[in-house]
């Protein structure tokens, strides 16, 4: 029995040594991973959007969002059919931009520092898909900063299809 009990013991020893980095100066650390360290993401919301001419846009409204336990500020603007956003929905668009900047930051190399900086999406009524452009630079070993535009395609339903470089 004792040995259970110091067995539970050491497993929840464990478990809580996996949050707390270390103790400095008094202070705690904890790690990115801690539900207490992760802020909210903000994307957008039904009242960004402004109806004109029966298009539905937002226009370089800043949100938040997540890269690697690090919050991102960037520009998001977006233009769609009124019929396209309604069929859609602000949730889905929100879905796309997070699905368009984990593709983006997955593309670049592990050693650099990824930055995203703007996001500009379009829904295409020829083709019946989105249009996703994304903005962002990127930071070398050797601290260099470069500015980089990847587009990003999504089919009618907000599926992702391709991811293009653009020079």
């Amino acid at each position: 029995m004792r040995n259970t009990i110091c067995l539970l013991l050491l497993t929840a020893c464990f478990g809580y040594a996996q949050d707390v980095a270390s103790i400095e100066n008094g202070k705690t650390f904890t790690y990115k991973s801690s539900p207490a360290t992760v802020t909210e993401e903000q994307l957008l919301k039904k009242e960004d959007f402004k109806l004109s001419d029966g298009r539905m846009s937002v226009n370089s409204i800043t949100c938040k969002i997540q890269n690697y336990g690090n919050t991102n500020t960037i520009l998001v603007s977006v233009v769609c059919q009124q019929q396209a956003f309604n069929l859609l929905g602000v949730d889905k668009i929100n879905d796309m931009i997070l699905v368009a900047n984990e593709k983006v930051r997955n593309s670049v190399q592990v050693e650099h520092q990824y930055n995203p900086t703007e996001i500009k999406m379009a829904y295409i009524p020829d083709s019946q898909d989105w249009s996703l452009t994304s903005s962002f630079t990127v930071q070398d070993e050797d601290g260099v900063v470069i500015e980089r535009h990847l587009a990003i395609d999504f089919d009618v339903n907000g599926k992702f299809e391709v991811m293009k470089r653009i020079l």
